[in-house]
């Protein structure tokens, strides 16, 4: 997992991710896009007290569990050693690799094919005269061009139309070209704001939860992403962790209903449930399930090894919940 995912359990732990969302909701927030800031460079808004990795693992996230949707909008060039989006550019010469480069605007003397800066041309009395044959230049396009910029090396004396590009990481000192240098595509975001809602009641929810496992010493986050072996990133309503910080409980939640369209909407939960649980490396699931679901659905928890809390209100779930993690870590 990267660091950047470290912290995001951090902020889960420290309910920031909650407090972000509840921003975006009061605000009434339809659309997240990256900004630029003198000194800062790019950020998103609500959440730009972060990194930028850290706000893109954020955002990512909130994304697969339908809360956003994106779109690509602003790429960007980043170290390929440190993931750092802060470089000092130098040019280097194509030709002997110093970089001891000045440029200037050049002028090519039509009749004598000279090139060179054009303060080389200019005289005492302010006259153009071409240093190679001597003569005085009368007016741009008749007999001399601008050429543009050119580069010449202190090294080898080559005058060159264009020359190589470095660039130094300011965080890790890393020297890279640009093909070394890694593409970041930042996104542009709409906000879903009834599934953001139907996500923050589930998350006060779970914040009861997570209040009460840390009043009993065991360590949780909201909206807890786990890296599965697939090498996909899972997000789960709910995850605790044992004394050395390894994930040992992955918890999501349904609200089972009775017709017929949300019998479908409760096997499809429980499938996607299975699957994200067989990708991950954490020894106890639970999916919680409110008030309770059909006999079927049981064999299949119990089949693929997931403990089911069946309780008929939140209140009551939130203590069925609590008490079947402290049993668990307890035994752990």
């Amino acid at each position: 997992m990267s660091n950047s995912n470290n912290r995001l359990m951090e902020i889960g732990n420290n309910r920031e991710l909650s407090k972000m969302l509840n921003d975006i909701n009061n605000k009434n927030i339809t659309k997240l896009e990256p900004s630029f800031d003198a000194g800062l460079g790019f950020s998103y808004p609500v959440i730009e007290h972060y990194s930028l990795e850290e706000q893109i693992s954020f955002l990512e996230s909130c994304m697969k569990i339908g809360i956003l949707n994106g779109k690509p909008s602003i790429s960007l060039l980043k170290c390929g050693s440190c993931n750092s989006f802060q470089f000092c550019t130098k040019f280097v010469c194509t030709l002997c690799t110093s970089s001891n480069i000045i440029r200037g605007i050049t002028i090519e003397h039509d009749s004598c094919g000279n090139v060179d800066f054009d303060y080389k041309y200019t005289s005492s009395d302010g006259t153009l005269v071409c240093e190679k044959c001597n003569k005085t230049l009368k007016a741009i396009g008749v007999d001399y061009s601008k050429i543009g910029y050119f580069y010449k090396c202190s090294e080898c004396s080559a005058l060159l139309p264009n020359v190589d590009q470095h660039y130094l990481c300011l965080k890790c000192g890393t020297t890279s070209s640009g093909d070394e240098l890694k593409m970041l595509q930042l996104y542009s975001y709409t906000v879903d704001h009834q599934k953001l809602s139907e996500k923050l009641n589930a998350d006060n929810f779970m914040l009861s939860v997570f209040e009460e496992l840390d009043k009993l010493g065991i360590k949780s986050s909201l909206i807890g992403a786990i890296c599965g072996m697939s090498g996909l990133q899972h997000n789960f309503a709910l995850v605790a962790y044992d004394s050395e910080d390894l994930p040992f409980v992955i918890v999501d939640g349904i609200e089972s209903q009775t017709n017929h369209n949300d019998k479908k909407e409760d096997e499809l939960s429980v499938l996607s449930f299975i699957a994200k649980c067989s990708d991950v490396k954490v020894s106890k699931k639970i999916l919680l399930a409110i008030p309770s679901l059909r006999g079927n659905l049981r064999e299949l928890l119990d089949v693929n090894g997931i403990n089911l809390v069946e309780s008929t209100n939140k209140d009551e779930a939130a203590l069925d919940l609590t008490q079947t993690i402290r049993e668990i870590y307890n035994n752990v």
